[in-house]
């Protein structure tokens, strides 16, 4: 695999960056950062993304169980137990300042879709790929708030979300964390074909999750 890159996961992020520029350039992610965005669109992506991330951290807790190596197993357990911190703090916040329910949340068609498709990963993918599948929503997040973070003022109506993956160090070293993981396996040309396919995979239903809730502000 002559790509001239000399880590595997340049290669993944080389493959998926027309998806990423357009995830940058996507209304909802201008919205969040001129703040035009509705706020109808953007409860209904905090809802969405309260459903997601209970199951993403499932199939978090289920590599820690599944990998043989301590280091890796600690890393995605730590990472499980954070991710509901995570989930605890900002999205109860924002449901308890629009005085929203859990008894309110459904999950969307995009929404389900994503799920489906990481869970099935986890339940046939080998371990390698189970962590492509989960590094799109680590790596993306993180670029996008970055991005936004660089041009937003702390005034932005949506700096809360913002700063919790663009100006967050605690953020950041948990992606690299992933990152190094990834790179520091053993993945034969074959199978790192097929990490290819499933980062990018993943990395669109990145771009339909914030399309989803641009177009479909449904509440």
């Amino acid at each position: 695999m002559a790509t001239g890159l000399t880590k595997k996961s340049e290669i993944l992020w080389s493959a998926s960056e027309p998806v990423f520029r357009s995830i940058l350039g996507h209304p909802f992610i201008e919205g969040l950062k001129n703040e035009s965005l509705a706020e109808n669109a953007f409860k209904f992506y905090i809802l969405q993304d309260s459903i997601y991330l209970k199951h993403f951290g499932k199939i978090l807790q289920k590599i820690s169980l599944d990998s043989s190596d301590p280091v890796m197993s600690e890393v995605f357990r730590r990472h499980y137990e954070t991710s509901l911190i995570v989930e605890k703090g900002l999205h109860e916040g924002y449901l308890k300042s629009w005085n929203l329910s859990r008894d309110f949340l459904k999950q969307s068609p995009d929404n389900l879709s994503y799920i489906s498709f990481l869970e099935h990963t986890s339940n046939y993918g080998t371990l390698a790929q189970r962590i492509t599948s989960v590094l799109p929503c680590y790596w993306i997040y993180l670029e996008v708030g970055k991005h936004l973070a660089s041009v937003v003022k702390p005034e932005n109506r949506f700096y809360p979300w913002i700063k919790t993956y663009g100006s967050n160090q605690n953020y950041e070293n948990s992606v690299r964390e992933v990152i190094n993981i990834f790179d520091a396996m053993n993945i034969e040309n074959r199978e790192m074909t097929e990490c290819i396919n499933i980062f990018r995979t993943a990395s669109l239903y990145e771009y339909l999750f914030w399309d989803s809730a641009y177009r479909n502000p449904i509440l």
